[in-house]
């Protein structure tokens, strides 16, 4: 059997970072390591972690964020095979098995997940929200971040090579590294749910203002690991910031921002004229906002 060390980042998550360890421990594939990396929790997450489970690796960091903390268990790890879960997520107990048995020669590996927490019943999985695939998806996932963190099961050497997790992001370091290895790797999909993702408001990625100045930086940055294929790039590029606008338009309506949810939707058109959908979506929201 391979090893797998798995990393759970940690801050002020004692009342969730049990039953992500349990869920881990309850894993029919047998797990080499658990390591939990507390990033300057001020709750007693850490106490909490050394207390009931023992046979945890516990690191425990001054604050500097869940890019540092994940890089911190990568270097510390000892598996061949790294897999994470962030401290309010829980896996189902065949995951790692299923990774494994359907790897195929690829080496790294996600899975589809329920949603659960803040409105969701826990029935509502991702992939009926997105469309969720195998293979070459450096384009497919330009144009859209499908991959859940806590969904991943990567090599070690990947990772590395990879330079892990960009610590200068405030926002979407995780699509970044999985860009970078996407360029290079194939990957391995498993359609059936697999994770129970928990959904929190107030999150970075629910501010759309904020987050989009790091998809259009992130785009840019993205495109230029296509070499000599100009058209593609110019066409993939368009595509994403479409889609990237497409996404904070919803994001802001969420939020009542309706004003940038109007810009969104706008600059999403811009980017893709002949979408008839991009017209109805910036209709529906110039409705909505005079009526409210």
């Amino acid at each position: 059997m391979e090893s797998v060390s798995v990393i759970i980042p940690c801050f002020n998550s004692q009342s969730t970072i049990g039953d992500a360890i349990q869920s881990v421990i309850n894993q029919t594939y047998p797990v080499h390591e658990i390591i939990v990396v507390d990033d300057g929790s001020t709750d007693n997450s850490a106490q909490f972690v050394s207390e009931h489970f023992p046979m945890v690796t516990l690191i425990k960091q001054v604050n500097m964020g869940v890019s540092k903390a994940r890089n911190v268990g990568i270097q510390s790890a000892t598996g061949k095979w790294v897999a994470f879960v962030d401290a309010d997520d829980i896996w189902l107990p065949e995951k790692l098995h299923l990774q494994f048995e359907e790897l195929k020669g690829c080496k790294w590996s996600h899975t589809n997940s329920y949603y659960f927490g803040f409105n969701q019943s826990g029935n509502t999985k991702r992939s009926d929200l997105s469309s969720l695939k195998g293979g070459k998806i450096f384009d497919a996932l330009l144009t859209e971040n499908f991959l859940g963190t806590s969904t991943i099961l990567v090599q070690r050497d990947v990772l590395l090579k990879s330079g892990g997790f960009d610590e200068n992001m405030r926002a979407l370091e995780d699509w970044k590294l999985w860009l970078d290895i996407a360029a290079d790797f194939p990957i391995s999909y498993i359609s059936a749910p697999l994770v129970k993702y928990r959904v929190t408001p107030g999150s970075a990625s629910r501010n759309a203002r904020e987050v989009y100045p790091y998809h259009r930086q992130l785009i840019n940055y993205a495109v230029t690991k296509i070499k000599g294929e100009y058209l593609r790039q110019f066409m993939l590029k368009r595509k994403a910031l479409s889609k990237s606008n497409l996404i904070c338009s919803y994001i802001a309506e969420d939020g009542n921002d309706y004003n940038y949810a109007i810009t969104c939707a706008l600059r999403s058109l811009y980017f893709q004229p002949l979408k008839i959908g991009l017209y109805k979506r910036l209709i529906s929201l110039l409705l909505l906002r005079i009526t409210r």
